[in-house]
């Protein structure tokens, strides 16, 4: 069963790409909205306990202080995880082009002729690319 009547503009899953980066504020907006979601609830959860102004504002704080520190956390940990991820495809790139830099040269030769250069000239690209830096080249 597709869903094409639902999302007629869908991409079919052979075409689709990794997504966009996001426009404007992106994830920031979206972990402020969640913050402030958290929160009000939160004080309206404390406040129909019955308990005093002063105890909805301290909830509120607190609240407000914890869902910052986890955030803060989480971003921490993605960010660290993004550059482990790159500096090991960096060692793994820089071991195969020590291994085997002919075949590694011609995979390069591959990726632009895949983008429809002609071999020749694809050839010639990726020779000079990577007389200039194997490892930015790759």
């Amino acid at each position: 069963m597709t869903l094409g009547w639902l999302f007629p503009r869908a991409t079919p899953p052979e075409k689709a790409t990794a997504a966009p980066a996001p426009v404007g504020c992106g994830r920031r907006c979206l972990g402020a909205d969640d913050g402030i979601v958290s929160t009000a609830s939160l004080m309206l959860g404390v406040a129909a306990s019955h308990a005093s102004q002063a105890g909805v504002i301290t909830a509120g704080i607190a609240g407000l202080v914890a869902g910052a520190l986890s955030m803060a956390a989480g971003e921490y940990v993605s960010v660290s995880s993004q550059r482990d991820s790159e500096r090991a495809d960096l060692n793994r790139e820089q071991t195969e082009l020590t291994a085997d830099p002919e075949g590694e040269l011609e995979e390069l030769t591959q990726i632009y002729v895949g983008r429809g250069v002609e071999y020749d000239l694809a050839r010639q690209v990726a020779v000079q690319l990577t007389r200039a830096d194997p490892l930015a080249a790759h």
